[in-house]
């Protein structure tokens, strides 16, 4: 819709390893972000409740990849923290 995965993907094949695999990160928690935005309207249009945020962040800990990174604390923690604030502010 954006676009901005192919932006991501041209920046990826021109750039080394080390900032191809940043890039992904950034591009997972813009993922997450919208996740933050869709999920508050969903939770205000009634589409699902609020208890439902531990079992979304369980499954998304456990299909994601951050397990397989050095820092994968830190990120899931950048993650969580995206989707809610965006969860309760919007």
């Amino acid at each position: 819709m954006l676009g901005i995965l192919p932006q991501v993907n041209r920046a990826q094949q021109s750039s080394d390893r080390k900032t191809a695999n940043q890039l992904s990160v950034q591009l997972e928690l813009q993922a997450d972000c919208f996740a933050g935005v869709w999920a508050s309207q969903a939770v205000k249009s009634g589409l699902f409740e609020r208890g439902d945020e531990e079992k979304a962040f369980n499954a998304a800990e456990a299909v994601g990849d951050d397990r397989l990174q050095k820092n994968a604390a830190k990120v899931m923690w950048y993650r969580i923290v995206s989707l809610t604030v965006h969860l309760h502010n919007v």
